[in-house]
């Protein structure tokens, strides 16, 4: 059985976490489930219709799969997260010239009693 979990980013505003519950997931339309042992670093899996893409695994993981036999790929970098991206770039800020001076005031009362 397997369970897809994406890690939680704070204040995104969406549903995060479990995407999809411990379960035996189908591989193809010929009834086949996806085993452990079709899982590799680097491979698209998909499931239900939807692509995901096995880039790194944690270190239980690995070790658990070298005491079976099956040799991992190496891992890949992190995608990039495009909003984090845009998130991470400085806000524009949009400034139109003014004719007011805010000091010209204390220029012209300068040594006058009010």
């Amino acid at each position: 059985s397997i369970a897809v979990v994406e890690p939680p980013v704070a204040n995104s505003g969406i549903p995060q976490g479990k995407l999809i519950k411990r379960q035996r997931l189908p591989k193809n339309d010929l009834g086949e489930c996806w085993h452990w042992k079709d899982l590799n670093i680097g491979i698209d899996v998909s499931i239900y219709g939807k692509m995901f893409h096995i880039y790194n695994c944690d270190q239980w993981t690995k070790e658990f799969m070298s005491s079976e036999g099956i040799e991992l790929n190496p891992p890949e970098p992190q995608p990039l997260d495009p909003y984090i991206q845009s998130r991470n770039q400085p806000l524009h800020v949009y400034k139109s010239p003014s004719t007011y001076d805010n000091l010209k005031q204390f220029i012209e009362m300068d040594r006058k009693v009010l």
